[in-house]
């Protein structure tokens, strides 16, 4: 997601394993040949000797076959770096990034692609769900696909050929104004180009995590609408050049700390009219999948734990059910003897996800289940202790200040947010663990977990950070150990005070 790898998308042999072809969604080296046309044709795209550069174009999420074309629709991730400076100011769209694009499923050949974010510096990648419909366009039937990338605009596509039918913005934006119908193209607008303000920076909305993000929307043929897990969060974008994961300073909470909108919605949108029909405020951002069924209604998690059914056309919730645990996944719908099931997998989350993170919710903190309902389910959710992590007495004394804080820089500039979370806090119940429950081995050992020492576990190597960097890096987890530790304890002295 965030490397400077190519991207590519490869087909294998159900049964062999066997693998029958790849596409890589960005050129590489013209020095080594080109894979194929498509290739060479991306490769006029991109600034002067971008091979040395960065890649990127990842496909993390979206793929969607076309049983009628066959063809098989992806979604492309952002550029890498992300600061346009530094990918040079000679680029142009830099194919295929921030695209979907349609490639012939038996053989890997482009077919046609559509760029949703050219030039990206945001980080708004289209890898988001893409799905196909049959929808009435000036009472003419045609075959789209849909998709509702990071970017905050929704696009409808002509499946066979690509070309752009409709596109409208579905939350606030400020780095385009819209999307040129004739071109295809959006509209940009300097306001939010961090990258042309210097230390100054800019105000971005949607965020670089995005209006909508992996957890998948739905269709329903019965109202023609649909249903989108929107988020609102504007931050700020600085740059900062040291961060070797994007050229950029992110401020994840300016939206929270500034009384600006700071939000998770369903949205109900009509595709063929680009406009909202009905939202529904869920909570913070970074809410659960959808499912729509044909009974007419709208199944949709929460962070905060809730389970809730809602009426397809209207937005009146009909039922709600607390969990106890996160939401973020999507929820299906099976047939099991003739009995319709709806199944959620709960959890809470990842680490790194926004919606999950004490600070930013409830945080139910719940255990990793897999939830069936029906509409004669008589079963009584277990009731369970809570599972959050209680924090041991750090086993090293606070270190100061001006440690911390150059630990933090190395924290924010090596991405370990992506995985251990924000400010260290880890979610229960998930393979990565929490750093602020390190023991005195592990602060011990941090300079050689840096070096790979944990690589089998899957701790990347950060080869390039100096002993120095390390024992910043490990006083900055312990500052996060000690504040916990220290909010726990005045926490329970408020729930149990001393007489």
């Amino acid at each position: 997601d965030s490397g400077a790898n190519r991207g590519f998308v490869t087909a294998f042999d159900a049964k062999t394993g066997k693998q029958l072809w790849r596409f890589y969604t960005v050129p590489g080296d013209p020095s080594k040949g080109f894979e194929n046309e498509a290739m060479e044709m991306a490769s006029k795209t991109w600034a002067k000797e971008y091979w040395k550069k960065g890649g990127g174009g990842s496909t993390w999420e979206a793929m969607t076959y076309d049983p009628v074309l066959d063809l098989l629709y992806i979604g492309t991730d952002a550029p890498f770096p992300l600061n346009p400076l530094l990918r040079g100011e000679d680029a142009g769209d830099e194919l295929f990034t921030n695209a979907i694009v349609a490639l012939d499923a038996s053989t890997g050949e482009y077919r046609w692609h559509y760029s949703t974010t050219p030039g990206d510096g945001w980080n708004y990648s289209a890898t988001m769900h893409i799905m196909i419909a049959e929808l009435a366009i000036n009472d003419k039937k045609r075959r789209v696909v849909m998709t509702a990338p990071k970017n905050g605009f929704f696009y409808v596509l002509d499946a066979d050929s690509g070309k752009l039918i409709s596109a409208n913005n579905i939350v606030p934006v400020n780095w385009a104004s819209h999307i040129d119908l004739e071109t295809g193209r959006p509209v940009k607008l300097r306001d939010a180009q961090w990258w042309l303000k210097g230390e100054e920076g800019a105000l971005v909305y949607p965020s670089p995590i995005g209006a909508h993000s992996w957890m998948p929307m739905s269709f329903s043929e019965q109202t023609g609408l649909v249903y989108i897990p929107v988020m609102e969060s504007p931050m700020t974008m600085v740059q900062k050049e040291s961060n070797l994961v994007s050229g950029v300073d992110v401020d994840f909470y300016y939206g929270r700390d500034n009384d600006l909108e700071f939000q998770g919605s369903l949205l109900a949108w009509d595709p063929v009219k680009q406009e909202q029909r009905w939202k529904v405020k869920i909570g913070r951002p970074y809410q659960g999948g959808v499912l729509s069924t044909a009974g007419n209604v709208v199944f949709q998690g929460s962070t905060e734990g809730i389970f809730s059914a809602y009426d397809a056309s209207s937005g009146e919730r009909l039922w709600a059910s607390d969990i106890g645990s996160g939401i973020i996944a999507a929820p299906v719908t099976v047939d099991i003897d003739g009995k319709q099931v709806v199944l959620v997998p709960a959890g809470s989350g990842t680490s790194s996800s926004v919606g999950t993170m004490p600070e930013l919710a409830s945080y139910p903190g719940g255990p990793a289940r897999l939830l069936a309902f029906a509409l004669d389910g008589k079963a009584e959710l277990p009731l369970l202790d809570s599972v959050a992590s209680v924090i041991p007495k750090p086993p090293l004394g606070r270190p100061s200040a001006e440690r911390v804080a150059k630990g933090e820089d190395i924290w924010l500039e090596n991405g370990c947010e992506l995985c251990h979370g924000f400010r260290a806090i880890g979610a229960p119940n998930v393979s990565v663990p929490d750093l602020r429950l390190s023991n005195a081995q592990t602060y011990a050992d941090f300079a050689t977990i840096l070096s790979g020492a944990r690589w089998d576990k899957g701790m990347p190597v950060f080869s390039h950070l100096t002993g120095e960097d390390s024992a910043a890096l490990r006083d900055y987890v312990l500052a996060q150990a000690w504040l916990a530790y220290a909010r726990q304890q005045t926490d329970s002295l408020l729930e149990h005070p001393v007489p």
